[in-house]
């Protein structure tokens, strides 16, 4: 345990004198993947000092949430890994996850981002109302790294390494992979190209799709992954006050947005007098929604067409934030 205490015989400030230090449930969240040695760890933080590394290994050690454990030969290493306790734990940091992305925003220069950091943001996606009765597993190989997600009558863990029996394996660049799991790209999309391939057993798949929140109706049309996109683009913190009706046309396909206040209601199809509407292709679309493509420049270009009030079309472009967002200058 922490040298520092709250001295409160209260739950929460107990688990904070455990967790609570500035890295501590950073440690845990990479051991949930699984055992790992002092280097991985230090590797896989990057920022984190040696001297940190080590007092936060040795009080989760005290307060029994982490143990040492040393690999059968011809490995002769110590690893640490999470006890039960420690893994007590997967669920305060999977909602963590699912509550921190609502500040994430688009990503600052210079910030890190790791594949473990992505597989721990899987499980703060699923849906455990499509998994009742399921038991199968899921295997990603992602740029060389393999993990994989067990599914078990409605509970969810991911780790490293590879399915024991795999229902299905993914194989991908982690660029696609990201894409994917945050809902720029629809399954379909990204393996017709040939940009990720997947083997095994494909109903499997396509539920794996719907239990780890990635949305795409069972005709595999790719207006899921619409959908999907303009969800995970919203910026709640810019829509303050902003009220109006955005409709997207897609390649022949209507999508629509309504904005309250900070909230958005999507949906499929057209409505009746948009303020905007927004016409484009899907590769446009997907483009902008990634944020390689600016708005300026593909109006310009007249790979997309804007009707409707000019004013509310950047009020509601500014709303609809990450790789849609208007930007104060173009590229």
């Amino acid at each position: 345990m922490s040298t520092r205490s709250y001295d409160q015989y209260c739950g929460a400030a107990r688990a904070l004198d455990v967790v609570g230090e500035r890295w501590a449930l950073l440690v845990v969240r990479d051991l949930l993947l699984g055992p790992k040695r002092y280097t991985d760890l230090q590797a896989g933080l990057p920022g984190i000092g040696p001297n940190v590394l080590s007092a936060r290994l040795r009080g989760l050690l005290d307060a029994g949430v982490v143990e040492r454990k040393a690999l059968p030969p011809p490995s002769a290493a110590t690893v640490y890994e999470l006890t039960p306790l420690g893994e007590e734990l997967r669920p305060v940091v999977r909602e963590l996850v699912r509550w921190g992305r609502n500040l994430l925003g688009d990503p600052p220069p210079g910030e890190q981002l790791r594949l473990g950091w992505l597989v721990v943001a899987l499980e703060a996606s699923f849906r455990p109302e499509l998994a009742q009765g399921l038991n199968e597993s899921y295997e990603y190989r992602i740029d060389g790294e393999v993990f994989h997600v067990d599914i078990e009558d409605g509970t969810i863990a991911a780790r490293e390494g590879e399915a024991a029996d795999p229902s299905f394996v993914v194989v991908s660049d982690v660029e696609t992979f990201l894409a994917v799991a945050s809902q720029q790209l629809s399954p379909e999309e990204a393996v017709a190209p040939g940009r990720m391939t997947l083997s095994g057993d494909l109903e499997a798949g396509r539920r794996s799709v719907a239990i780890l929140g990635v949305p795409v109706d069972a005709s595999g049309d790719a207006t899921g992954g619409l959908l999907g996109t303009v969800r995970a683009s919203f910026a709640a913190s810019h829509a303050a006050g902003v009220r109006g009706t955005l409709m997207f046309v897609v390649d022949g396909r209507a999508i629509h947005l309504r904005f309250t206040d900070q909230d958005l209601d999507v949906g499929e199809g057209e409505i009746p007098d948009p303020d905007v509407t927004v016409t484009c292709d899907l590769d446009t679309f997907l483009a902008m929604g990634t944020g390689r493509d600016h708005p300026v420049t593909a109006l310009q270009e007249g790979r997309i067409k804007v009707d409707g009030d000019a004013t509310m079309a950047m009020m509601l472009a500014a709303a609809q934030g990450g790789g849609l967002a208007a930007r104060t200058t173009a590229p």
